[in-house]
């Protein structure tokens, strides 16, 4: 929680949170945001500077990471083009520097760890890159997993992110094996054919 809360205005606050239908969102920024918002619930953690102890504590309470790689690592490239603060872009390439480890540190503790870019406006065309770094951080396949399992059970959706009977049919087909060349899931290339409640809504390979 920031600063400017005082303990006695953080109460109610942490009391609407709670709230069972409410998924928690909280950014665990070493142990000093291990203190300041308990992991005594599950909640789902950005995680920028993830230390042991956090990664401990969001282990012991069944919470999510959700690392947003992608944009620390477009707003390091392109963060001066789209007119971002030296400050904001000094800040940047601090969690740049440290994202990668987060997510080691959150395997190694046990953390269930979801995927995520935060990435938008002007840096939306990066959505690509998100996949291709979690995947250097964490292993391809662990990193598919995260994009589609793991993220479903994060939001309570067991018919989301599985092909089996029963759930819904959101597919992504692409042209190669993954395990024979990981790049066909992150290259612009790669041809797709995108599946959505068993409709087919896009595919590289229709004629144009």
């Amino acid at each position: 929680m920031p600063e400017a809360f005082s303990r006695r205005r953080r109460s109610p606050v942490k009391e609407i949170l709670q709230a069972p239908e409410l998924l928690q969102l909280a950014d665990a920024d070493g142990p000093e945001g291990s203190d300041r918002f308990p992991y005594r619930e599950p909640v789902t953690s950005v995680g920028d500077l993830l230390d042991a102890q956090t990664a401990a504590a969001m282990a012991s309470a069944g919470a999510f990471l959700v690392p947003t790689l992608a944009a620390y690592d477009a707003i390091e490239r392109r963060g001066e083009q789209i007119g971002m603060p030296a400050v904001s872009r000094h800040k940047n390439r601090e969690v740049l520097e440290s994202g990668q480890q987060a997510v080691e540190l959150a395997r190694a503790a046990g953390v269930s760890i979801g995927f995520g870019t935060d990435l938008m406006g002007l840096l939306e065309d990066e959505q690509l890159n998100g996949p291709r770094l979690q995947a250097e951080a964490d292993g391809t396949w662990t990193a598919l997993a995260s994009a589609t399992s793991v993220n479903a059970a994060l939001i309570g959706r067991p018919d989301l992110g599985r092909v089996a009977e029963g759930c819904t049919a959101d597919l992504l087909i692409l042209g190669r094996n993954i395990r024979d060349d990981p790049s066909v899931v992150w290259s612009p290339d790669s041809q797709r054919t995108i599946v959505q409640d068993g409709r087919v809504i896009a595919d590289s390979r229709a004629p144009r």
